[in-house]
């Protein structure tokens, strides 16, 4: 583990600095072979459902959700800034599984997300800190997903199984299908311009939109009619 976190370090510090050679750039064009072989060796040769863990390219979720939970830089999590370097990098591998292919992938993925939002961190099971990031990442995941593909309302086929290591059992009855990330923040991840505000929808209203009632003259006889025939008028 330590010998692959240093590896990591002097590779991000070489990225930074725009020191990696070109064929650094292939590495994405990799992930689509490594998934197909995957799903070529899985349909040719069943296997039963604890080896798919480590086959199946869609179970890369549930470790790339706890990893970016644990991110140093993920540090407040209804942080518009940080939210979308979340969803960069969750874009990054969820583009490649999401491409059109017969294992409805996109339902499975939206599932999974799902199911990690009912168990806690199995690191730091008691820090609500540590649980919040968690699931607003799987918030982040499931925004995404349901942004790309109209697949996501069918039912999986598969209940997914998430790995022991990092996710506790889920708690008998426990809820959680309510959004950690706000209608602004979602629609600033998708478009990448903050939702806009009803003022502003009403200053650009057409002037079409607005009709002034006729004003009534009163009479020197009514009293009091003057305030009575302004509080007519609509602006």
């Amino acid at each position: 583990m330590q010998i692959r976190q240093i590896f990591a370090q002097k590779l991000h510090k070489a990225l930074v600095k725009l020191l990696l050679p070109l064929e650094r750039a292939h590495t994405r064009l990799c992930l689509p072979k490594n998934i197909s072989i995957r799903r070529e060796y899985i349909k040719q040769n069943p296997v039963a459902t604890e080896k798919l863990l480590s086959l199946l390219p869609e179970y890369v979720i549930p470790y790339m959700i706890h990893l970016l939970a644990h991110d140093p830089d993920f540090t407040r999590s209804q942080d518009a800034d940080q939210l979308h370097d979340i969803k960069e990098c969750l874009w990054f591998m969820l583009e490649v599984l999401m491409t059109k292919n017969g294992n409805n992938s996109p339902a499975f993925m939206k599932k999974m997300a799902e199911n990690i939002k009912l168990p806690r961190d199995a690191q730091s099971p008691d820090k609500s800190q540590t649980n919040e990031k968690l699931y607003t990442v799987c918030d982040v995941a499931l925004c995404a997903i349901n942004s790309k593909s109209a697949l996501c309302s069918a039912d999986s086929p598969k209940d997914p199984v998430l790995p022991m290591k990092f996710f506790t059992q889920p708690e008998k009855d426990f809820c959680n299908d309510k959004s950690s990330i706000s209608e602004e923040t979602r629609v600033l991840l998708l478009t990448g311009k903050p939702k806009p505000t009803e003022v502003l929808g009403a200053v650009n209203k057409p002037l079409s939109a607005t009709r002034r009632k006729p004003c009534v003259r009163s009479t020197d006889t009514e009293t009091g009619s003057n305030v009575n025939g302004n509080s007519e008028l609509n602006p």
